[in-house]
């Protein structure tokens, strides 16, 4: 049986079954959770990285990529509950990253870690 979605913005729908959600369940709690981040290491490494460049309009546009995201994650949120699916707290892969880019205090490494992520979504 096909669920019929509409997204309101739009007036668009995504007809979608049962088994279909089962199938990509996972990857959209997970990107939903990932994608809203409030990024604060983000934009303490962008800071650090506009001083050493003398570019103070770096952080800035660092802050509209952000939002962006955040868009992407409340934007799968809605999805996740106009399908009835929660969304989730945790996931493996997010925590990893998040640990991952904990550590990391160089634009330049941080850059290609987004970009391969970005990439893979």
């Amino acid at each position: 049986m096909r669920m019929l979605t509409t997204n309101v913005s739009t007036g668009i729908s995504a007809p979608i079954t049962q088994n279909e959600i089962a199938v990509i369940l996972p990857s959209l709690q997970a990107w939903q959770l990932g994608e809203t981040s409030k990024s604060e290491h983000l934009i303490a490494v962008s800071t650090k990285y506009s001083h050493k460049i003398n570019d103070p309009e770096y952080v800035s546009a660092v802050k509209l990529f952000i939002k962006e995201e955040q868009k992407h994650g409340n934007n799968l949120g809605r999805y996740l509950d106009k399908i009835q699916q929660p969304r989730v707290k945790k996931n493996w892969g997010d925590t990893l990253f998040r640990k991952v880019r904990y550590f990391n205090t160089s634009m330049e490494t941080w850059t290609p870690a987004v970009i391969v992520v970005e990439s893979a979504a």
